[in-house]
Formats: structure tokens, sequence, C-alpha cells
């Protein structure tokens, strides 16, 4: 608090630490200056007021008190800045995991880079979903992602699969892309549609968390699934042409085979 001689009656003049208002209570009236510590101090302010031709009598600094939130509020509030900061740890486990399958599945880094970049291309792209419908990162809609990720793996062993068979019969990468989308592209879609609609309909839920999670998995089955039949199988027929193979790659064996 700032006292003046004569009192403020305004503080519309002055452009002060965060916040200048006059506090009045119908008798006296004085100068209340809302500050950032890390940027302003007391002894600064004052010269700037008394720099514009404040005749400043006396000033207090009165401190703020912060108490941390208690009950179901402050305990959301908590979980909320451990997700926010274990969120890229975590997706990075996730995509770490994945690489070390992929690559444990087929021992090629062409498949590793194929099956991966749509993934990641897809995952930012339910983030942005997230955005556009203001739904907030959270322990309930988090393992929804994780979710979508599983689920887009899924889509790209599909296609990468059938598109190594067809190599290791000595077709050339276009026409073992298309032998691929003839197999296996009206099943993955397939599959997406229908896992889609299913849970689009929670869209007309009442409660808020459940129309929302119905439209962002929905939008995830759909978006995994175009970046498996169109980017996954470019991706591929691109590092073929790119770094060409010097021989034709193993068939699938065993579970991989079907």
């Amino acid at each position: 608090m700032v006292l003046t001689d004569p009192p403020m009656r305004d503080s519309s003049g002055f452009d002060l630490g965060i916040n200048a208002d006059v506090v009045d209570n119908g008798v006296d009236s004085a100068l209340a200056i809302t500050y950032e510590v890390a940027v302003d101090s007391p002894e600064s302010l004052l010269e700037e007021l008394r720099g514009q031709g404040v005749n400043v009598t006396s000033s207090e600094v009165s401190e703020v008190s912060i108490r941390l939130a208690s009950g179901n509020m402050g305990v959301q509030a908590a979980v909320n800045e451990e997700i926010e900061i274990s969120e890229l740890p975590m997706m990075m486990y996730v995509y770490m995991t994945i690489i070390a399958l992929v690559i444990l599945t087929y021992r090629d880094w062409r498949a590793t880079i194929a099956c991966c970049v749509p993934l990641t291309l897809a995952t930012f792209m339910g983030y942005w979903f997230m955005e556009v419908l203001e739904i907030g990162l959270t322990v309930a809609t988090l393992p929804v992602m994780v979710l979508a990720v599983g689920l887009g793996v899924d889509y790209a062993f599909y296609i990468y699969n059938r598109i190594q068979f067809h190599l290791s019969q000595g077709d050339d990468v276009t026409d073992s892309f298309k032998q691929t989308l003839n197999e296996t592209g009206m099943a993955v879609v397939f599959t997406a549609v229908t896992l889609a609609i299913g849970v689009s309909t929670w869209a007309f839920s009442a409660l808020k968390f459940q129309a929302d999670m119905g439209l962002l998995l929905a939008f995830m089955f759909m978006i995994n699934m175009v970046m498996a039949v169109t980017v996954l199988p470019a991706l591929a027929v691109v590092l073929e042409m790119i770094v060409p193979r010097k021989e034709p790659p193993k068939a699938p064996s065993g579970a991989l085979a079907h």
C-alpha cells in the first residue's frame, strides 16, 4: 500500500507492476500495487512513482501467503501437474517399446520408420483434435491416447507384414503395395470403421467425459487407419526406391505368416 499527498483517487494514469488500483474507504485512500517479485521490487516501483511527480509519504509491503489446495480439487490439481510432467517421458517409453518390438519382429530399419512415423503423425493429430474440442489431458484421457497408439501399431503390422511377404516373393515394392491393399487394406478399413461407429455413439451421452472420449476414440481409430493405408505404404515405397534392398527380405514366419 502506498500513501500519497494529496491522497490518490484515480490510478488510471499509472502502469505499474501487474495491476495498480486505488483502495478508498471513504476517508483515506491508498494506491495498491500488485507486482511480480521476479521482475519488480518495491523500491523500483516507488522510484517510478516519484519520477512521475507523485509525493509518496509512506509505503507498506504486504506479503502474500500461498496455500496448497485441499480436498478433491487439490488432489486433482496435483495429479494434473504430475501428468504434465510425466506425459512426454511416458510417451517416449511407449514409442521406445514399439520401436524395439518392430525391430525384434522384422529386424529391418525400414520397417521401423514405415511403422512408427505414421503412428507419430496420428498421435500429434490426436493432440490437435483434443485442442479443438478443448479436451484436457488428465489421468482419465491419457490412457485413451495410449490405447490409440496400440491400435495404430496393429494397423501398421497388418499392412507392412503383407508388403514384406510380397517383397519376399520377388515382387517389386509398387506391386507389393497394390496387392497388400487388395488383401488387407479393406480389412483394416472395415475394422477401423466398425470400431469408430461403435464408440461414436458415446457422443450422444449426457456425460461430457464419455461424449468427448467417444469422439476422440472415433477420430483416433480413423486417423490411424488412414495413416496405415496411405502414409505407411508411401514411406515403404520411398525407402525402397532411395535405398534398394540387395536381396529380397525373408518371408514372415510363424504367427506373422498369416
